[in-house]
């Protein structure tokens, strides 16, 4: 019997089979994106829809078979090659769907899908009831169920690799994807279709007689539909998907930003303080544990970094900052090149103008002492900060473990005690960390609490040294001089505590109550004895005090009216040292101190860098010449 296709459905079969391969694509990216319950919702989606829409294809290439005589089809083998097509798509989906497909997996599941397309076509073509029945060609049906395999490995792999696909190009790459498995799909179906043999006598009967023409747009036009909607869908949820994981990508970055400000500083990049102290305190552990054999802390303090904030703003302190934070990286990365089988080491910015460095690995506690100086040589070299050359150095405090400190924070405080040693010994100074300095340390802070206390109080007292007249023999003035006995470390010289209430600040009350109580005195003596009375008592004024200015000589006016005493009365000494720190500046206050009546002395006179010009310059009254030019004068 002749068998002829009609043309027009054998192309609409050919394009559903493209069209459900590529909504193949987009189910399989859902699949593999959602989880649990939207996964499994997913996965019967793509069963039906895929199913139907592969059955439908191969329903109308079988409707595109046109012979001399009326097909009739059994609708209950209709329905099972339906549920044959859900069940290899759904399958198909799974697999496509899965985290892996490795080589036996891939090739066990095309084998498996391969067949289940084939039982689809044949149970299918089973539905037509003819007597006698349709025979098959042996060859043809080998070839359909090779390509029906082939084609399965090609959509598996196809399907895997694409569904992750974006970009503006993803939509043609799934594209021609389906159109090579539609392609494969449609060659399995006449392939097998071509193994069909008809004897020249056969006919059907019973079943259920279907009009090939518009049966086939109505079921074609029902599928696409199907297939649209479950494109359209797969299409929403991919957008729904990328906008959440773009915001899922942003909050995480957002909280990597959060982490890093949270463990950096952000002018430098530096790690911050309390990172360096959880790198301190791992390190500790891993020495205590017997996995590193010591470690070094330096504590790094920058000399004259005040003066270049001061001077020249903010933005240039800021600026070197950086600059130096650089230099610092740069050489600790050095330094870990040349031992790369240690724990990183570690750069912190602690805080102002304070900077710690971490030293894992070191072979040897002495070792610290190297870096340290190769450190004061990195730091050396000029910084070039808006437009000059700017110097600055470092003090730095080391301290080594396991030697001397039991904590991480006891091991900074130890290494910042041997940093403010090192600022003592002068600039540009490395001192290693020892017992010693925890007593001098002590007692600094004993004595700087006991001051705050200590200042108004019975403690403290003013003593008069008088200054006498040589040729007459009368006291002409007497020098006010601050005592303290303290109730546990007893008598503190004045060259102690005075220059630790100077670092402290505490030094412009404490001044301040000495020349309240000096000032009382010389009204009382006045008052009682002007014969006997001093014509001056003289007070000392810090570089403090005189760097305060106007509020200095408010002050200076405040107290002679508050004690009613004259202001001629009042002599306040300044040492050569301190007029010359801001010499212009000086020379204002004591033009605004002398319009007030208050007498002025240069103190140590000669042993700084001025000359005799400064007499004409400045206004004293008296010249108090340094002791070292006057000792063995009389002997």
């Amino acid at each position: 019997m002749s068998i002829s296709y009609t043309p027009w459905l054998v192309v609409l079969s050919v394009a559903v089979a493209i069209l459900v391969c590529y909504a193949a694509l987009g189910l399989a990216a859902r699949v593999a994106e959602a989880r649990g319950a939207a996964g499994r919702a997913w996965l019967a989606l793509g069963a039906c829809s895929l199913g139907i829409g592969a059955w439908s294809m191969h329903f109308i290439g079988m409707l595109a078979l046109s012979m001399p005589i009326r097909l009739m089809y059994s609708v209950g083998v209709i329905v099972a090659s339906l549920g044959v097509a859900v069940v290899t798509s759904g399958f198909a989906i799974h697999i496509a769907g899965s985290q892996r497909l490795d080589t036996a997996r891939h090739l066990v599941c095309s084998v498996v899908m391969g067949l289940g397309i084939a039982a689809m076509h044949y149970i299918g073509m089973s539905a037509i009831l003819m007597v006698p029945a349709i025979r098959y060609a042996l060859p043809p049906v080998v070839a359909s169920l090779l390509i029906a395999i082939a084609a399965s490995w090609v959509a598996l792999w196809l399907i895997f690799v694409l569904r992750a696909s974006a970009g503006r190009f993803a939509w043609l790459a799934r594209a021609g994807a389906a159109v090579l498995m539609g392609g494969a799909i449609s060659g399995m179906h006449y392939t097998a279709m071509s193994a069909v043999i008809i004897a020249p006598n056969a006919y059907c009967r019973g079943g259920v007689a279907l009009g090939n023409g518009w049966f086939a747009i109505a079921l074609a036009v029902g599928v696409l539909g199907m297939l649209a909607i479950t494109i359209l869908s797969t299409l929403f949820d991919a957008h729904l998907s990328a906008r959440n994981r773009l915001y899922v990508a942003s909050m995480e970055s957002a909280d990597r930003a959060l982490l890093h400000q949270a463990a950096h500083d952000t002018l430098t990049g530096l790690p911050n303080r309390s990172s360096f102290l959880d790198c301190l305190r791992q390190a500790v552990e891993r020495v205590r544990r017997g996995e590193q054999s010591t470690l070094a802390v330096l504590f790094l303090d920058l000399d004259r970094f005040k003066f270049v904030n001061d001077t020249q703003g903010h933005e240039a302190g800021d600026a070197l900052l950086r600059q130096i934070a650089a230099r610092l990286s740069e050489e600790m990365r050095r330094e870990r090149a040349e031992r790369a089988d240690a724990v990183p080491d570690v750069v912190s910015r602690f805080g102002g103008d304070e900077f710690l460095v971490l030293l894992n690995g070191l072979r040897q506690a002495k070792d610290a002492q190297a870096v340290a100086a190769r450190l004061q040589a990195v730091l050396s070299p000029s910084y070039f900060i808006q437009g000059r050359d700017v110097h600055c150095s470092a003090s730095i405090g080391i301290v080594t473990y396991p030697q001397g400190a039991a904590s991480a924070d006891e091991i900074v405080r130890n290494a910042d005690v041997a940093m403010y040693e090192a600022k003592r010994a002068g600039r540009a100074c490395t001192v290693q960390f020892n017992q010693n300095m925890h007593v001098r340390i002590s007692r600094h802070v004993e004595i700087e609490s006991g001051l705050r206390r200590a200042i108004g109080s019975n403690e403290m007292q003013v003593l008069y040294q008088p200054i006498v007249n040589l040729d007459t023999g009368r006291m002409t003035s007497v020098e006010a001089l601050v005592r303290w006995r303290h109730p546990t470390l007893g008598d503190i010289p004045p060259g102690e505590f005075i220059p630790i209430a100077e670092e402290s600040g505490l030094i412009v009350a404490l001044d301040g109550w000495v020349r309240e109580q000096a000032c009382r005195a010389m009204r009382e003596w006045y008052l009682t004895d002007p014969g006997l009375a001093p014509d001056t008592v003289s007070v000392n004024v810090s570089r403090v005090e005189l760097a305060r200015s106007q509020e200095f000589r408010w002050q200076i006016a405040e107290l002679l009216r508050a004690a009613r005493l004259p202001a001629h009365r009042l002599q306040l000494e300044v040492t050569e040292r301190n007029v010359m720190r801001d010499a212009a500046a000086i020379l204002q206050l004591m033009r605004d101190l002398k319009a007030l009546g208050v007498r002025l002395a240069m103190d140590d006179f000669g042993t700084g860098t001025s000359s005799l010009s400064i007499l004409r310059t400045y206004p004293f009254d008296v010249i108090k010449i340094d002791r070292s030019f006057v000792q063995g004068l009389v002997s």
